[in-house]
C-alpha cells in the first residue's frame, strides 16, 4: 500500500506539467423507453477538451471515451440537451474544460400502435408447366409501431424477395418480414408470417 501510495504520488503528485488535448468522442444515448423513438438525424459525436497531468494521459483509453446522453426524460417534439461534464467519465486528475457542442437537439416522438397490410415480394416466374393459383400471407395483417406523424399512413410491410423460380409444387414459406424506416415491431420482434403457395400443373388447368 505505501508503495502505491508513492507510486501515484509519483505519477501525479510530483509531474507538473499539465497538458491540454482535444478528443472526439462519441455521444451514446441510452435509456429511451420502448415506446419512444429519437425522429430524424442525431448529432454522433462531440469535441472534448481535457487537462491534466502529462502522465494522467497515458491511462486513458480513447476508444472507451463516450458522452452518456440520458433520455429518460424525453418529451414528445424537439428539444435541446445541455452536455456536460458529468456525462463523461474520466478520472479525477483530469478536468473537462470545454465540449463542443455543448447543446445538441433531439426529436422524439412516442410510438403508436397501427396494423400494416404485409405485402408479398416475388422474382421471376415459374417453370412453364406451372401455373399460379394462389398467393397469399397469413396473416394478411400485422401490428406495428409507428411515430405520431405516420398514424394515418397507409404503410405495407414487404417481406423478403420469393423467387418464384424454385418453386416446383405447392408450398408455405415463412420469409422474413422487411420493415420501412422508422417502422417497428411490439417488443422489437418481427412477427412470424407464413406465405402459401398454390400451384398446379399446366395440363390440369386447360383441361
Amino acid at each position: 500500500a505505501v508503495f502505491l501510495a508513492i507510486l501515484l504520488w509519483f505519477l501525479f503528485g510530483y509531474q507538473r506539467e499539465f497538458v491540454q488535448r482535444d478528443f472526439i468522442v462519441p455521444i451514446e444515448y441510452r435509456n429511451l423507453a420502448a415506446e419512444w423513438v429519437i425522429e430524424g438525424p442525431t448529432v454522433t459525436e462531440t469535441k472534448v477538451l481535457l487537462k491534466g497531468p502529462a502522465q494522467a494521459f497515458n491511462l486513458i483509453n480513447p476508444a472507451h471515451m463516450k458522452v452518456s446522453v440520458d433520455l429518460t426524460g424525453i418529451r414528445e417534439g424537439r428539444q435541446e440537451i445541455e452536455l456536460s461534464a458529468e456525462m463523461i467519465k474520466m478520472p479525477s486528475s483530469i478536468t473537462v474544460l470545454d465540449i463542443n457542442p455543448k447543446r445538441i437537439a433531439v426529436s422524439a416522438s412516442r410510438l403508436h400502435a397501427k396494423m400494416a397490410t404485409v405485402e408479398i415480394r416475388t422474382d421471376g416466374a415459374l417453370a412453364s408447366g406451372l401455373v399460379l393459383q394462389k398467393i397469399e400471407a397469413k396473416p394478411g395483417t400485422v401490428h406495428i409501431l409507428v411515430p405520431r406523424r405516420l398514424r394515418a399512413v397507409d404503410i405495407q410491410i414487404p417481406t423478403e424477395t420469393i423467387d418464384l423460380r424454385r418453386i416446383s409444387a405447392s408450398t408455405t414459406l415463412t420469409p422474413k418480414l422487411l420493415p420501412p424506416t422508422e417502422v417497428y415491431f411490439e417488443g422489437g420482434k418481427a412477427p412470424a408470417v407464413e406465405v402459401v403457395i398454390k400451384v398446379k400443373p399446366r395440363s390440369a388447368v386447360t383441361r
